[in-house]
């Protein structure tokens, strides 16, 4: 049965304000954000880390941002992140990468971000899917190909089959590892580093274990 004209647009009105009821719920308020910005505004001054027994300079210290979306992206490039991880799988139908219209979107996402991250300092790199199987892999294979293309410097990956597959795609390949590695200590990081460009730690370590892995490396 179809629906009326009036019908069709009251329920898109609905759906609008829906959304924007969702949206605005889980977006901090100004004070939250004020408070927010006091308090990193007091610690930073005070911070204090160490590695292989020697202090860090500022410089050192660099903020990476997860972005699944462009809108996240933007905040973070705005925010002037030294590294993005994007990801545009996870929101585009990631399981139906074979799919020619997939492909496109996705890279046209790609692509956008570049633009975003272009004549900044933001180095942008591809996050995989925490799953990809063998089969998923090799249908990004001239995916792949494209993105470098696009200006993607590095790809983040959540295990070692994903990373086997990249190097085996292009032995030159910038990787870093994501938690899906489950990094705990140092032998880890050894055994590893041949591999990766850069690690992420387990998010289970406490502030202390985080502390002993990174004065052993």
């Amino acid at each position: 049965m179809l629906q009326p004209f009036w019908l069709k647009v009251l329920l898109k009105h609905k759906t609008l304000i829906i959304e924007e009821k969702l949206i605005s719920a889980s977006c901090p308020s100004k004070d939250k954000m004020k408070e927010a910005h006091d308090k990193l505004s007091k610690l930073l001054p005070q911070l204090d880390i160490k590695a292989n027994n020697a202090k860090l300079t500022k410089k050192s210290v660099n903020l990476a941002v997860y972005a699944d979306n462009l809108d996240i992206l933007k905040g973070a490039v705005s925010g002037k992140c030294d590294r993005i991880y994007f990801d545009p799988f996870t929101g585009n139908a990631a399981q139906k990468c074979n799919s020619n219209l997939t492909i496109e979107s996705t890279l046209n996402l790609i692509n956008e971000a570049v633009s975003i991250c272009k004549n900044t300092n933001t180095e942008l790199l591809l996050k995989l899917p925490k799953i990809t199987s063998s089969h998923y892999l090799a249908s990004l294979n001239s995916f792949l190909a494209k993105a470098f293309n696009a200006g993607i410097s590095g790809v983040m990956v959540d295990s070692i089959g994903a990373a086997e597959f990249m190097l085996n795609l292009n032995p030159q390949i910038n990787l870093f590892a994501s938690a899906g590695l489950n990094i705990w200590n140092y032998k880890s990081v050894e055994e590893l580093q041949s591999i990766f460009s850069n690690f992420t730690v387990s998010p289970e370590l406490s502030k202390d274990e985080i502390k002993r892995l990174v004065s052993n490396i």
